[in-house]
């Protein structure tokens, strides 16, 4: 089996297994979804116009598409567990780019938030918690958190739960 062959049957049955699952979930992301349809459709394309491309164009997009992100959280997830909130900005401005769709155009706002917030400028952590409030994602809802408790209204950020929003240290400000 050629790499062509490889790439193919890694780029389809990756495709066709997230959109069963994107299917599946009642929460369907429209970027992931549409990027599930967009391999194996540019994948057929390309069978019709060049055949032996098929797995060249579907690894290609596959890679791009679907790896570079999964990596990418990955790493903006283990940046923000050791409170690297600048290095997470960085990587989700690229990240946002990869899937526009998805709630993770505000993510850069959200962690330059929480590195403004650690570095004590609580008038810039609340600018970019402010700019997070446009979405409806759960980065805006943090965020509404977050400038809750930038305000010391902590108890009120969590409606229903007691208050324990503020009882619980903020990632920004463990040591």
């Amino acid at each position: 089996m050629d790499v062509n062959n490889i790439l193919a049957w890694i780029a389809g049955l990756s495709s066709g297994l997230m959109l069963f699952n994107l299917l599946k979930s009642p929460a369907r992301p429209r970027g992931w979804l549409g990027v599930a349809l967009l391999i194996p459709v540019s994948m057929w394309v390309t069978a019709l116009v060049r055949p032996g491309m098929t797995g060249y164009v579907g690894g290609a997009l596959w890679a791009v598409l679907v790896l570079a992100p999964s990596l990418a959280s990955q790493v903006i997830a283990r940046e923000t567990m050791r409170q690297r909130f600048t290095t997470a900005a960085r990587l989700s401005r690229v990240f946002r780019l990869l899937h526009p769709l998805d709630g993770y155009w505000e993510m850069p706002a959200f962690y330059t938030a929480l590195a403004a917030e650690q570095r004590g400028d609580l008038a810039a952590a609340e600018r970019y918690f402010t700019e997070c409030l446009r979405t409806s994602c759960p980065i805006g809802q943090m965020a509404t958190v977050y400038l809750f408790r930038l305000h010391g209204n902590g108890k009120n950020s969590c409606a229903g739960c007691g208050g324990a929003a503020s009882r619980r240290p903020s990632p920004a400000t463990i040591p």
